[in-house]
């Protein structure tokens, strides 16, 4: 180790200076970035005079010929002597200032937090120490708290928006020298492919009972869209972390839609189970008191003429039961019989399960969407 004494501290200045961005893997949560190292020390041993050696000032030398530290990156495989590569060159100025370019790509653990997931903004740090001397030896430092991205070239997924370089001394003795880089995800692939898609095709359920009981398609319709959410919350669950500590908000959007899209197909089949009742009995008092009172029947006829009868729907009124508890029958002027009836027929019940479905549905829709993009883009 390169020192005049043995109570000397080797300082050493670290530069990262970022060159592309090679992905981020979101299921093993690990962040690969290809950059160089700057990284400068001194060594006494390697200074001279320039006049005694016609004016040379700097000269150029093999890695493997001169003494370098030892410079690990926590969480990561590569191996400290991998790290600085043995076949490059160092620069060795006459002062003795060293100066070698490292240059790979480095892949370390990042927590990602997928909770505003596509709209998220992720921190990954890169920790880098010495693998063999602690900083009564040896400390590492900086020449500025910024990452300089002058040579940076942009990712088509995310964008490099500023990174810190920090140094600190740990509790146990060893010299860190820290660069947190702050990644934020490009969202216009999944706005338009995912987001987007899954919003109209959630709004689509509230058409579905806007569709005539007679047309016969609600059924299809609704499985198509409840199997359309099915594929797409199962889009969403493949591109993120496998993690339970952190829950995407627009992944639960899409499952609560799931379950909406479910509901809304099991009153689908509930509307048109009382659309096609043959049998026009009459609905017990429960299923009455969400219906909507069909019009009056009012029927005119002379007494003992079958006008009455004939004048009255047949499939409307078979037997006393269907006759609400007000309707009335009186004779007036003109030796005339007038019978007015309130019917409630299942009919009546499909068409209210109809109209409060589609209500509940585009409430619930609204509130929910709103929620999650307002949770989503804070």
């Amino acid at each position: 180790m390169p020192r005049r004494n043995a109570s000397d501290i080797l300082m050493k200045n670290l530069e990262m200076v970022p060159i592309n961005l090679e992905g981020v893997n979101q299921k093993s949560q690990t962040i690969s970035l290809m950059a160089y190292f700057k990284i400068t020390w001194r060594d006494v041993s390697l200074q001279w005079d320039p006049n005694d050696f016609s004016g040379i000032h700097e000269i150029n030398v093999k890695i493997k010929d001169i003494w370098r530290p030892d410079i690990k990156v926590e969480g990561s495989f590569i191996k400290p002597s991998d790290f600085v590569d043995e076949r490059g060159n160092a620069v060795i100025t006459y002062t003795g200032e060293v100066v070698i370019w490292p240059y790979d790509t480095y892949t370390v653990a990042c927590r990602l937090n997928v909770a505003k997931f596509p709209f998220d903004t992720q921190k990954c740090q890169f920790d880098l120490s010495s693998w063999t001397l602690n900083s009564s030896l040896l400390v590492l430092t900086q020449s500025s708290a910024t990452i300089s991205l002058g040579e940076y070239s942009e990712n088509s997924e995310w964008a490099l928006l500023r990174g810190r370089a920090t140094s600190k001394i740990s509790a146990d003795g060893w010299s860190h020298h820290i660069i947190q880089i702050e990644l934020k995800r490009k969202p216009m692939f999944f706005t338009l492919n995912i987001m987007i898609p899954v919003i109209f095709t959630s709004l689509l359920n509230v058409l579905s009972f806007l569709l005539p009981t007679e047309s016969g398609e609600r059924v299809t319709l609704g499985i198509s869209l409840f199997l359309s959410l099915a594929v797409f919350a199962n889009i969403i669950n493949g591109s993120l972390p496998e993690s339970s500590d952190e829950v995407s908000l627009f992944g639960l959007y899409a499952l609560l839609q799931l379950i909406g899209s479910g509901v809304s197909l099991v009153m689908i089949v509930l509307s048109l189970h009382y659309f096609h009742q043959k049998a026009p009995d009459a609905i017990n008092r429960l299923q009455s008191s969400i219906c909507v009172r069909d019009t009056r029947i009012a029927v005119v006829a002379k007494p003992h003429d079958n006008a009455l009868s004939n004048n009255i729907d047949s499939n409307a009124i078979t037997r006393e039961s269907d006759i609400s508890p007000n309707g009335k029958t009186y004779i007036v002027a003109g030796g005339q019989v007038d019978v007015e009836r309130s019917i409630r027929t299942p009919k009546m019940m499909s068409h209210a399960i109809d109209r409060y479905t589609t209500i509940g549905l585009v409430i619930w829709h609204v509130l929910l969407t709103s929620i999650v993009l307002y949770k989503i883009m804070d």
